[in-house]
């Protein structure tokens, strides 16, 4: 009298018997393949800090002068932009942390939100939320949106990983 054989299941459908109707799509294995960020493992040696103070005189972009040299990619994990002070009585202030790609006057690559509109007696910063990758002839900076009286200096820090091509 012939029984059932045991047999190892070879999936979820052979486990629970069932059957499956359709086709498996044939690209859907490499659309799903895991993938390993392997940033950290070669860049964690080439990690510096680089900041400048910057003094704004109006609104619209200031740069600090913070930027790759020929033959070197910066990877900027983060950045940031803090006034050095609080700001003195008639004074406001209001800034983004980011870069002017190519050193082109007019425009500007916000990383982060603006800081709120700061006045006396605060200290406005800005934060980046995204890393970015900057070439030679980028230079990173705040935009002023907001800006009146005497303010003072702000810092323009920036935690990167640079690469020499």
């Amino acid at each position: 009298m012939p029984g059932k054989v045991n047999r190892v299941p070879q999936g979820l459908l052979s486990l629970l018997d069932m059957k499956q109707g359709g086709e498996n799509p044939h690209e859907l294995s490499q659309l799903l393949i895991g993938t390993l960020e392997i940033t950290d493992l070669y860049l964690s040696a080439i990690r510096q800090t680089q900041s400048a103070n910057v003094t704004p005189a109006g609104t619209g972009f200031i740069s600090s002068g913070l930027g790759p040299s020929n033959g070197e990619l910066w990877y900027v994990r983060q950045a940031s932009c803090v006034s050095s002070g609080v700001l003195p009585a008639a004074a406001f202030l209001a800034f983004s942390v980011g870069f002017q790609p190519g050193g082109v006057a007019g425009y500007f690559i916000g990383l982060g939100d603006d800081s709120r509109n700061a006045t006396v007696g605060e200290r406005p910063v800005s934060v980046s939320s995204q890393p970015a990758v900057l070439q030679p002839g980028d230079l990173l900076g705040a935009w002023v949106s907001n800006f009146a009286g005497v303010p003072g200096n702000v810092r323009v820090t920036a935690n990167i990983d640079w690469l020499v091509f």
